[in-house]
């Protein structure tokens, strides 16, 4: 028991000079003085039900400190005196005034993307236009280079068929017939010389011929032309008569 005595007697006396130890290695490296000391006694001087009410009156002050300053606004503004109808008609004005800028800015800004918008479709509708206008002139170029060039091919074919015997261009105008391609047949001794096409009718001697003849003889009639009609008086009469 007394050996047990002892040490609690040594331990507390070790924790002691470990203590003031402590404080001495503190106020040699300046880490403690008297006013730290004092805050840290302050700090832990009140209890917690004093820091509540005491941070519960810090509230109260500044909620009184709040309506006192409303309260010296309201005065200030009523030491003015009251606000006349005219001001606020003024201060009304005023705001439609801005607003009514404002619009007018807007509509400006709109009306200038119209304008944009108007000459854009205006540019685009005269590119298109001059688009169509030369679409429609190389159409007409080409009708105009494919009608030369079948007149061309006619005219050459007309020529060649002249130059044939009358019983060689009989031979053409049948094969026309055969293919049902009368008119193609008429156009060709239409053109021709009087007396080629009258040769070239002359040609056909067989009945069925005949009929072929005489029924192209009617169509150029129709026509306005007659191969027999102008030929020379020694020419034979016509396949019909």
């Amino acid at each position: 028991m007394k050996n047990l005595l002892a040490a609690f007697i040594v331990l507390v006396f070790l924790h002691l000079i470990l203590a003031v130890g402590f404080v001495g290695w503190l106020g040699a490296t300046n880490r403690i003085d008297p006013q730290r000391i004092q805050a840290a006694v302050d700090l832990f001087t009140p209890t917690l039900e004093q820091q509540a009410q005491r941070e519960a009156e810090v509230r109260a002050a500044a909620e009184q400190a709040a309506a006192a300053r409303d309260q010296l606004m309201r005065l200030n503004a009523v030491s003015q005196g009251p606000q006349t109808i005219e001001e606020r008609l003024m201060e009304n004005f005023e705001a439609d005034e801005f607003d009514l800028h404002r619009l007018e800015r807007l509509n400006t800004e709109t009306q200038a993307i119209r304008r944009r918008l108007d000459q854009d479709k205006a540019l685009i509708a005269e590119e298109l236009a001059d688009l169509e206008a030369r679409e429609k002139t190389f159409a007409q170029l080409v009708a105009r280079r494919t009608a030369e060039m079948q007149d061309e091919d006619f005219r050459r074919a007309v020529k060649t068929l002249e130059q044939l015997p009358p019983k060689q261009g009989k031979g053409v105008i049948e094969n026309y017939l055969a293919q049902g391609r009368v008119d193609d047949a008429v156009d060709y001794l239409a053109a021709m010389q009087l007396r080629k096409s009258a040769g070239i009718l002359k040609a056909f001697k067989t009945q069925p011929e005949l009929a072929q003849a005489a029924m192209l003889i009617q169509k150029l009639r129709e026509r306005g032309q007659d191969p027999f009609a102008r030929a020379q008086p020694d020419a034979p009469e016509s396949p019909t008569s």
